[in-house]
C-alpha cells in the first residue's frame, strides 16, 4: 500500500472509531500522540471505561490537567469501575470537582450523564452519612444504567435503595458483600427496591445472608409475599413482551429457618431463569414440593450452581430434590464443592448423571473440598454431551481426593466431545526405584502394584481417545485420600518408562497446563514427541519458575522448532 493510500485510508473516522474498540489502552495513548487527527478519534475511548483507583486518585492529585481531562470528557463515560467508594471520589462523576470538596470549582463540568455500566466494589464505611448524596445524585442522573454492582452497604444509605427502584432500564444487578455475616435486616425494602425494575434479568445476592431468624413476626412474612406478588402483577400488566429474571442468586440463610424466599419467587411469574445457583431451602422442606415447583415454574433452566453447604445432610436432600425437577440441565458448576460428610456421601453428583447424562456438557468444581472418585469417573463414562470438565484445585493442601486411576480404567470414557480437561490424578503408592523401575521387593510382597501400574496406563489411554482435546491441565492429589507421592508420578509423561506415547492422538491440543512435578524426567525424547504428535500446541504451563525451563535444552529445541510456543509459570494463568 502506497504512503498516500495509507494515508486516506486512516483518515476515515468511522474506521478509526472500529479500531479503537479493538486496541489496549497503552496502545491507545500511543496512537494518541501521532497526529491531531488521530487524537480527535482515539481520545475518547480513554473515557468510556476506566477504573477509579488509588492509582487514578494520585494521577489527579500529580498532573493537574488529568482533572480538567476529566471534566471535559464526563459525558462520554459509559463504564466506571471503583475500588474504593467514599463522597470524594463519588463527587468526581458529578460535577468533577476538586477532591477536597471544600475547595471552590472553576468550572463545573459537566454532569456524568451516560453511564451504563458502575461498580462499586467498597464503601468506605466510616464516611457513610456523607455518601448519600453524591450516590443518590449519581443514579439520579444515570437512568440508562444496564448494569449495578454494589456492596449491601449500600441499603444503609438514605434515599439510595429509592434511587435504585427508579433505574428502569437495568437488566443486571449485583448486590454483595465482603463479609459472609452481614445479614439483610431489611428484606421488604430490599425486595421492593429490586423488583420494582421492570427491565431486570439478572439478580445475584452474591455472599450474603437474610435474616430470616425465629424472632421475625410472621407479618413481615406476609409483607414479604406481598410485594413478590405486586411485582409479579406489574410486570404480567407489561404484556406478552415483558422481561424476566432469567439468572438469580438469592441470599442465603445458614440454617434456613422460615425462609419463604425460594418457594415464593419460584412459584411467582417473576422469573424465566435459564441460570440459577440452588437456593438455600429450610432443613425440613417438603422435598417432593421442591421438586414439582422447579419443574413446573423453571422449564429453560440450563445451567445450575451449588452453593457450598459445609456437607449439611438435610440439605443436600433439598439441593438433590432441586436438581431432580430440572429438565436437560447443560452445566453444573460449584466453588468449594462438598459431596461427602463424615462418612456419608451426599449423593450429589451421582443425582446430576443420572437425570441429566444425555444433556451435561460442562462440569466444573473449582477447588472441590471434597468429593468421591467414583462419581467424577461416572460423569465421564455416561455424559457423551461434555464438552468441559474441570476438577481440578488451587490450593495446596486440599482434601480432594482426586481421580483414582483404579476407577478410571472400570469403564470406557465417552465423553469424545471433550475440549476442556482439567483433573487431579490420584493411584495407590507405587514404589520405584531411581531408574523408575518398580522395587523388586515390593514385585514380590505386593501384586497389586502390577495392576496399579496397569490402571495408570489405562487412565493415559483414556486421555488420549479424547481427540478433540484442546486444553489440558493435570494435576496430582495431594490431600487425605491417597498414599502416593509427588515422586510417584515423575515418569508417567515419559516414553521410556511412562504412558506419554498414549496421548499421541491429541491432534488438536493447545494447551497443556501440568500442576505438578511431570517434567523432570523429560527430556529431547519428550519435546520431540510433542513437537511431532501435537502440531497445534500454543502454550505450556509448568508449576515452577519458567527460568529454570528456558535454560533446559531441550525445551530450547522445542521452542525453536515450534516458535509460536508459549512457556509459562502456572501462577501465571
Amino acid at each position: 500500500m502506497s504512503e498516500s493510500a495509507a494515508h486516506t485510508f486512516f483518515a476515515i473516522p468511522e474506521l478509526l472509531c472500529l479500531l479503537s474498540t479493538y486496541v489496549e489502552t497503552h496502545d491507545l495513548t500511543q496512537c494518541i500522540l501521532v497526529c491531531r487527527d488521530w487524537s480527535r478519534q482515539f481520545q475518547p475511548r480513554l473515557w468510556v471505561d476506566f477504573d477509579i483507583d488509588d492509582c487514578f486518585i494520585n494521577q489527579l492529585k500529580t498532573v493537574p490537567s488529568t482533572m480538567a481531562l476529566l471534566t471535559k470528557h464526563l459525558g462520554q463515560i459509559r463504564a466506571v469501575n471503583f475500588w474504593l467508594a467514599d463522597d470524594t471520589r463519588l463527587q468526581l462523576l458529578i460535577q468533577g470537582l476538586p477532591l477536597q470538596l471544600n475547595e471552590p470549582s472553576t468550572d463545573p463540568g459537566t454532569l456524568c450523564t451516560n453511564l451504563q455500566c458502575l461498580i462499586l466494589q467498597q464503601f468506605d464505611e466510616t464516611r457513610l452519612p456523607l455518601i448519600s448524596m453524591p450516590l443518590v445524585t449519581l443514579l439520579g442522573h444515570n437512568p440508562c444504567l444496564t448494569r449495578l454492582e454494589m456492596s449491601c452497604v449500600f441499603f444503609e444509605i438514605d434515599g439510595a435503595p429509592a434511587a435504585l427502584a427508579q433505574l428502569s432500564h437495568l437488566q443486571h444487578l449485583y448486590i454483595f458483600s465482603y463479609n459472609s455475616r452481614r445479614t439483610i435486616t431489611n428484606p421488604v425494602l430490599l425486595l421492593q427496591s429490586c423488583l420494582a425494575l421492570p427491565e431486570l434479568t439478572e439478580l445475584r445476592f452474591v455472599n450474603m445472608e437474610t435474616c430470616w431468624d425465629d424472632g421475625y413476626q410472621s407479618t413481615n412474612m406476609h409483607e414479604v409475599e406481598a410485594v413478590i406478588n405486586r411485582a409479579s402483577n406489574a410486570r404480567i400488566a407489561q404484556g406478552p413482551a415483558v422481561k424476566r429474571i432469567k439468572t438469580l442468586q438469592l441470599p442465603s440463610h445458614r440454617q434456613g429457618h422460615r425462609n419463604p424466599l425460594p418457594l415464593l419467587f419460584l412459584k411467582s411469574s417473576l422469573l424465566d431463569l435459564e441460570t440459577c445457583e440452588i437456593p438455600w431451602f429450610r432443613p425440613d422442606a417438603d422435598l417432593e414440593e421442591i421438586e414439582q415447583v422447579v419443574r413446573e415454574h423453571c422449564p429453560n433452566l440450563k445451567h445450575l450452581t451449588c452453593p457450598f453447604f459445609f456437607g449439611l445432610a438435610e440439605l443436600a436432600e433439598a439441593m438433590r430434590a432441586f436438581i431432580r425437577g430440572c429438565s436437560g440441565l447443560q452445566s453444573f458448576s460449584s466453588e468449594g464443592f462438598n459431596d461427602g460428610y463424615d462418612l456419608a456421601p451426599m449423593l450429589i453428583l451421582s443425582e446430576l448423571v443420572a437425570r441429566h447424562h444425555t444433556t451435561l456438557e460442562t462440569l466444573e468444581l473449582p477447588n472441590a473440598f471434597e468429593v468421591r472418585s467414583r462419581d467424577l469417573q461416572e460423569v465421564l463414562s455416561c455424559c457423551k454431551q461434555l464438552k468441559r470438565f474441570w476438577v481440578i484445585c488451587n490450593q495446596e493442601n486440599h482434601m480432594l481426593s482426586g481421580l483414582a486411576f483404579q476407577d478410571i480404567s472400570r469403564s470406557d470414557w465417552v465423553c469424545t466431545e471433550l475440549r476442556e480437561l482439567g483433573i487431579a490424578l490420584n493411584r495407590c503408592r507405587c514404589k520405584r526405584n531411581i531408574s523408575g523401575e518398580l522395587e523388586e521387593e515390593e514385585k514380590q510382597d505386593d501384586p497389586r502394584v502390577w495392576l496399579a501400574a496397569s490402571a495408570t496406563k489405562r487412565a493415559y489411554q483414556q486421555i488420549g481417545r479424547l481427540e478433540k482435546l484442546e486444553v489440558l491441565a493435570i494435576d496430582t492429589a495431594r490431600g487425605l485420600g491417597t498414599m502416593a507421592k509427588a515422586k510417584d508420578y515423575l515418569w508417567d509423561l515419559t516414553l521410556s518408562k511412562g504412558w506419554l506415547g498414549e496421548m499421541a492422538g491429541l491432534k488438536n491440543l493447545r494447551r497443556l497446563e501440568l500442576r505438578a512435578d511431570f517434567l523432570s524426567m523429560m527430556g529431547q525424547a519428550e519435546v520431540e514427541f510433542m513437537y511431532d504428535y501435537w502440531p497445534e500446541l500454543r502454550e505450556i504451563s509448568f508449576p515452577c519458575k519458567i527460568e529454570h525451563i528456558h535454560a533446559e535444552p531441550h525445551w530450547q529445541w522445542l521452542l525453536y522448532n515450534l516458535p509460536q510456543l508459549t512457556l509459562s509459570s502456572v501462577e501465571e494463568w
